[in-house]
């Protein structure tokens, strides 16, 4: 359970406090510098509990001894709870701030973004962005309107927030990358949400970096579940794109899964580097909340309960958003979605041969061990 800590009379948190640990022994972890309000809600604390604070960084025996953490900085490494190891030792959280605005989530394509615009939905937010359907014509109707489409195509991040964030907008994109001068395209050509050129210190990197707003999501998934999605995906749709058209055409006329998939990784090599190299600065950023498919699909997809819960108070938490997590955690698993195929984990072992283990390793070992496969 999440809960939020509200600017009420003393003895109100003072009970609040009671209500959620289990005895005096219990330890309570406070990160981030304590508001002028919560001053003596916390001296009086401290006299009852043990009590610890902290700036920045926390050793990981105290970690894992805290029943209750307290969080008053926004920008709390929320990757820290990937250290706990059950569900009876994950902590309760208490949060101050409200609910984060136009937060930014950064998915891997095919990677189960689906599953992420449910996360959203069932904290209100409206999804908006890449693997978005409804969102589409929207967004090409306003970028024509005012004429800000750039070069390649891609929606400049800095208008994408001004005309589309709202308090309620979740905001989808596909590609983050960083490096001067550059945007991403979305691998169907549809546009894509792009951060722009990160020497221009009104973008939306230099931004996040200064004023820490809005918080990003990095969602990642098995490159070679991305693969055979992405395959499955191009088999059974047509487009008149013509990226999309072409690898269609060329991957039907292979007799079987096996040369589909050694076309992808012998002549598509950008793909997986876009999806996944490009990112890397983003999976090693500690203000980025890290959440994959498989810590978020839950037992219904292959996974557990345990790496759900984790990866969803995760979301929550660096949303600043307070709420039973079993709850939202139940909601996310959906066959409903657009392009849903399976939502499986491990499901490329059932098309790959030992010749296409063989040809992927060689090309992207690198990406497996960074992303932890």
């Amino acid at each position: 359970m999440i809960y939020r800590l509200e600017e009420t009379s003393l003895d109100y948190n003072i009970s609040f406090f009671k209500s959620i640990t289990t005895n005096t022994n219990s330890k309570i972890l406070i990160f981030g510098d304590i508001p002028e309000p919560f001053i003596k809600v916390f001296e009086v604390i401290k006299k009852t509990y043990t009590v610890h604070e902290f700036i920045d960084n926390v050793e990981l025996p105290i970690l894992e001894q805290a029943e209750v953490i307290v969080i008053f900085d926004r920008l709390f490494n929320v990757n820290l709870l990937d250290n706990f190891k059950s569900i009876d030792s994950l902590p309760k959280i208490v949060l101050f701030h409200t609910k984060a605005e136009s937060p930014v989530f950064v998915t891997v394509q095919k990677g189960g973004t689906n599953l992420v615009v449910n996360f959203v939905k069932a904290l209100g937010y409206t999804p908006f962005g890449d693997g978005v359907k409804e969102s589409y014509a929207r967004t090409h109707e306003t970028l024509k309107k005012h004429k800000k489409t750039r070069r390649d195509g891609s929606i400049p991040f800095n208008f994408l927030v001004e005309k589309f964030g709202t308090d309620n907008t979740a905001l989808f994109t596909h590609g983050m990358k960083l490096e001067p001068d550059t945007t991403v395209r979305d691998l169907g050509g549809d546009i894509t949400i792009s951060e722009g050129a990160t020497n221009d210190p009104t973008g939306a990197l230099w931004t996040w970096i200064n004023k820490k707003t809005p918080p990003i999501v990095f969602f990642y998934r098995d490159p070679r579940d991305v693969l055979v999605s992405l395959i499955h995906y191009l088999l059974g749709n047509y487009s008149t794109n013509y990226w999309l058209s072409t690898t269609s055409q060329i991957l039907r006329s292979l007799p079987t899964m096996q040369e589909r998939i050694d076309y992808i990784i012998k002549c598509v090599p950008r793909f997986l580097d876009i999806a996944f190299r490009q990112h890397l600065w983003l999976l090693h950023h500690p203000n980025v909340c890290k959440v994959s498919f498989e810590n978020l699909i839950g037992t219904k997809g292959g996974g557990n309960e345990f790496d759900q819960l984790i990866a969803v108070s995760k979301m929550m938490i660096h949303l600043s958003i307070h709420g039973d997590v079993k709850s939202i955690a139940k909601s996310l698993y959906s066959t409903k979605a657009r392009t849903f195929r399976k939502g499986k984990i491990g499901d490329w072992q059932n098309h790959f041969s030992e010749k296409n283990i063989k040809n992927f390793t060689e090309k992207y070992n690198d990406i497996l061990e960074l992303y932890g496969y």
